[in-house]
């Protein structure tokens, strides 16, 4: 049998937006401003390798500028893959082998530990 709601009822869909409006309100201006910010200080157009908009026609150059440099961003971006496949394997690796030994060390017994074993008795 379906559900029905009254007008003055919530209905799921509501409560997923009041509960996550705080998180979209901060992350979605955020992520405009990260993007305006991107563009007007350069750096798209520096990974892009495309000329900035007061670049195409200078005094000295009045043809189409071409596009030079485009694979710079392209060596950066593979160096990046490189660098975070050795440390995406590294870091888990490491993390894995010193979980290992850290559970060896606490399974060996010390040997100044004395074996004591109770029981109801042993108490009074």
């Amino acid at each position: 049998m379906p559900r029905t709601f009254k007008l003055s009822q919530v209905t799921p869909h509501a409560r997923l937006r009041q509960r996550y409006w705080v998180i979209h309100s901060i992350t979605i201006p955020s992520l405009f401003i990260a993007c305006w910010f991107f563009v007007s200080i350069g750096l798209a157009y520096d990974m892009f390798g495309s000329p900035r908009p007061n670049e195409y026609f200078t005094e000295s150059r009045q043809v189409i500028p071409l596009i030079t440099g485009r694979f710079d961003s392209l060596e950066q971006l593979d160096e990046f893959m490189r660098w975070l496949a050795v440390h995406g394997l590294a870091v888990p690796t490491v993390s894995f082998l010193g979980s290992i030994s850290t559970m060896q060390a606490m399974a060996q017994s010390n040997p100044n530990e004395q074996n004591i074993e109770l029981n109801r008795n042993s108490l009074y």
